[in-house]
């Protein structure tokens, strides 16, 4: 079991660690880094969340990380556990080692071949179907948030973080949740999310991947 940050060596805010090594990207709602647990000795991703910028109690944090850790699905990422580390959130997640949808996009010379695009399509709204069957919403799909694990499989990560963080925040509309070209015209007009934005936003990412634009 994963319990506290004692399972954990690694310090990616302390002054003698080595920071840079260990940084796997940084989103909407933190940094994420590789730590070790000293228990099993295996390598983990851990979010680490500004508990100041989220601007809700650490309670809630925990509530929605808790939610999360109860997902099983083969095409979401699997959550472990939650803690506080100083001035941070930490939320445990599986480590996944083949790169980002966004990554693939991105270093292609044009469209992604159709096979692929259908292969994760499928995954994906998979993995949204079991979320909204239980009432949850990703609200801030888009590619950076799809990675892919060793066997080319597609993973949602992220998912609910945006309405803990954001939406329960004192936020301007020009920060709201969802990255811009994945935001749905009614969304966009102030309406409440739900599961038809995520939806939208995984058609726009076919659209993008499939046209290469």
């Amino acid at each position: 079991m994963l319990a506290t940050e004692d399972s954990f060596k690694y310090d990616p805010y302390d002054s003698d660690s080595d920071q840079e090594a260990s940084l796997l990207g940084e989103g909407s709602f933190g940094a994420t880094h590789t730590m070790r647990n000293v228990d099993d000795g295996h390598l983990y991703a851990v979010k680490l969340i500004k508990i100041k910028k989220a601007g809700v109690p650490i309670e809630s944090l925990r509530q929605e990380a808790s939610r999360l850790a109860k997902l099983n699905h083969p095409n979401i990422i699997r959550y472990y556990t939650s803690f506080t580390k100083k001035k941070f959130f930490a939320i445990v997640t599986e480590l996944l080692t083949g790169g980002s949808l966004l990554e693939r996009i991105d270093g292609a010379a044009g469209p992604l071949p159709a096979g692929q695009i259908k292969r994760w399509t499928i995954q994906i709204a998979s993995a949204l179907a079991h979320m909204h069957a239980r009432r949850m919403q990703h609200r801030d799909l888009k590619p950076d948030n799809v990675l892919f694990d060793a066997r080319g499989d597609a993973r949602l990560i992220d998912l609910g973080l945006a309405k803990i963080v954001v939406a329960k925040s004192k936020v301007s509309s020009k920060n709201a949740v969802g990255a811009e070209l994945y935001r749905s015209p009614e969304k966009a007009l102030g309406r409440a999310y739900d599961a038809k934005d995520d939806i939208w936003a995984l058609g726009c990412m076919v659209a993008g991947a499939a046209t290469g634009k």
